[in-house]
């Protein structure tokens, strides 16, 4: 079951029973572990650095610190969070489309290591504020690419975009970009798409990808110092998905990124491993009770105190072409068959608001507790909370102390 959720019953039972529902509960040893392992596959090739937008609670941000990885943000929300969790600003690399020139101004002051451009205008923006601040500001160029694998549950090229400059049209824009005096090119970033569960796309991906910063930089005469691959790697969030296969898959990337520095020209580049999900995503889960139960027309439903407000993407509403059902766990109920089919809804005034139409669980009531994993990533920022004003979710995190796994509320009034 993705999440491992049975296997966590009694602990996640009790977060429930002391905190109360809605409630996220995240694994922090699991993460730090997961760290690890990604930090260890790809030691002697890639820096790998992580995107606050799949989890930006502060605690989860200062777990991956700790663990001494790099930061992607997306918003100036997103570093300041980053900041005050002990991120280094020079660590910090600024993505995403709209970025406001004050924002700039104040990423730069606070000494923001690189700002991600999406476009021609937005390094114009970044050369006025870092010239009005008496700077030279490193940037590198985000480049949406022609082409991208197929098999990406989340494809971020390949068509119009408002990410990046579109790999064609680069070369052409590139003695403009050489000639503005505020900022200093530094590199190229490609995120083409995401949470894919197979190692042979994923690693056709990154020869993609090494393609395309091989062929422009050779072409131009850059010798970049910093070439950002977006990963890709997926996690199953269904019945019967398969686990990506990290190791074959770790392997083949490692022997691409070294056949690449072994060229003079990318022999001293840093190469840089962003992702999210893969290493935060497994490690969560969105604990929610069954409020009320009723039969309507032919179909047992289980009325829930969690909903598309606490988990748009359980719901399946966050850009998914077919919707498909999130497992669910009873866990008051464990050792019991599951033998029952419920609709499971949530406690919002509107008729979409369904976490499962087909929730295969033991005979279910009224106060019981349903968990659902692969909660770590896209959960609870990604989700409307304020629509209809119900109480936001707590966010805890379970971590050893003593020798026993402890859980404490690490919520938040707000993200900003």
């Amino acid at each position: 079951m993705p999440g491992n959720t049975e296997g966590r019953s009694t602990l996640l039972r009790e977060a429930a029973d002391k905190f109360g529902t809605p409630s996220y509960v995240y694994f922090a040893d699991d993460i730090r572990q997961q760290a690890r392992e990604v930090a260890s596959a790809f030691k002697s090739s890639f820096v790998t650095s992580y995107a606050v937008k799949a989890n930006p609670n502060l605690q989860v941000l200062a777990i991956l610190q700790e663990e001494g990885l790099e930061l992607d943000v997306s918003s100036i929300g997103e570093f300041r969070r980053g900041v005050s969790a002990g991120f280094d600003p020079a660590k910090i690399s600024f993505t995403g489309p709209a970025k406001k020139a004050c924002d700039i101004r104040e990423a730069i002051e606070q000494g923001i290591g690189h700002i991600v451009c999406e476009s021609m205008q937005q390094l114009e923006t970044v050369n006025h504020c870092a010239r009005a601040l008496g700077v030279k500001q490193d940037v590198l160029v985000r480049l949406n690419p022609m082409t991208v694998p197929r098999g990406f549950g989340l494809q971020m090229g390949g068509r119009p975009s408002q990410f990046g400059v579109d790999e064609e049209v680069f070369a052409e824009l590139y003695p403009r970009i050489a000639e503005l005096p505020g900022i200093c090119l530094k590199g190229l970033h490609v995120f083409s798409g995401g949470n894919s569960l197979d190692a042979d796309i994923v690693v056709e991906n990154f020869s993609l990808l090494a393609d395309i910063f091989s062929r422009l930089c050779s072409a131009l005469d850059i010798v970049p110092q910093r070439l950002v691959f977006g990963s890709g790697f997926g996690i199953p969030y269904f019945q019967g998905d398969k686990v990506l296969d990290f190791s074959a898959a770790s392997a083949a990337i490692s022997l691409l990124a070294s056949n690449l520095t072994s060229s003079s020209r990318f022999s001293q580049t840093q190469l840089v491993l962003e992702m999210g999900r893969f290493l935060v995503g497994s490690h969560g889960y969105l604990l929610t009770s069954v409020v009320d139960r009723k039969h309507s027309r032919g179909t047992d439903i289980c009325v829930c105190d969690a909903g598309f407000n606490n988990h748009l993407n359980a719901a399946g509403m966050m850009g998914a072409v077919m919707r498909r059902d999130w497992p669910f766990f009873n866990v008051s109920r464990t050792g019991i068959p599951v033998d029952r089919e419920y609709q499971l809804v949530g406690p919002l005034c509107a008729s979409f608001d369904v976490l499962a139409n087909k929730a295969n669980l033991p005979d279910t009531r009224v106060g019981d507790v349903l968990a659902v994993g692969s909660s770590g990533a896209y959960g609870f920022s990604a989700s409307p909370m304020h629509f209809i004003s119900h109480p936001a979710p707590r966010e805890l995190l379970v971590e050893l102390s003593d020798g026993k796994e402890q859980i404490r509320d690490i919520s938040e009034a707000a993200y900003a």
